[in-house]
């Protein structure tokens, strides 16, 4: 990673924002789904409180869908117009990456502004220390981005389409999905937990394999 790649990375993203503040489809999908999401959960189960816990895991698995609906979609419309060819040839790889996971990660924090107010109103939350939640939410959100944008690369360049890239994201977010859950559910008991530890390594580690293996996909 070079000064090159991260100028390439900031480039990318503005084009994005900029793309979406016009459209507003990508951050329009999330929030949607969340909602959605979030509301038929709590009339199926039809109870106000619920395990911590057990809330924890329906709030992952909600981001978990939520991103691989979402998440995929500034790929797909390079794909549509296009216009990734002309991308790679004119940027470097991993900044073209680096910039999607960045677009990535901001869509998921709007969507969350969105979804988590919501589902700790309607499941009658109490949150611990919330620098630990916000903490558990915002790494989290880290790896998530990181994982699906490589993912959705793969799935673009594959011409593969639709059930995809949850198929193939969900063996690579698995480790991700149980610490956060475990993490968050500490955080709402107010209860010492370790997965912050994982939640944190999981974007660099899951990042570094990605910017090795970007470079084949795009090159070939």
């Amino acid at each position: 990673m070079n000064y090159s790649s991260i100028w390439t990375a900031a480039v990318i993203l503005q084009k994005d924002v900029k793309t979406e503040l016009r459209s507003r489809h990508g951050v329009s999908i999330l929030i949607l789904f969340g909602v959605t999401a979030t509301m038929v959960i709590s009339f199926a189960l039809g109870i106000p409180d619920i395990d911590e816990a057990v809330a924890a895991a329906l709030l992952w698995i909600i981001l978990f869908f939520l991103s691989v609906a979402g998440l995929g979609y500034s790929f797909l419309r390079e794909e549509e117009q296009m216009t990734m060819d002309g991308l790679l040839m004119a940027a470097s790889v991993e900044g073209v990456y680096l910039g999607k996971v960045l677009f990535n990660l901001m869509l998921l924090l709007v969507a969350q502004g969105a979804v988590l107010p919501l589902f700790i109103l309607v499941f009658n939350l109490q949150i611990g220390p919330w620098a630990r939640f916000l903490a558990a939410m915002f790494f989290g959100s880290c790896g998530l981005s990181v994982a699906c944008t490589l993912v959705a690369a793969l799935v673009s360049r594959t011409g593969a389409k639709g059930p995809m890239l949850a198929v193939l994201a969900f063996p690579i977010l698995f480790p991700l999905l149980i610490a956060a859950s475990a993490d968050t559910a500490a955080a709402l008991l107010g209860a010492a937990g370790e997965g912050l530890q994982v939640l944190v390594l999981y974007p660099g580690v899951v990042g570094a394999f990605a910017l090795m293996l970007v470079k084949f996909i795009w090159e070939e």
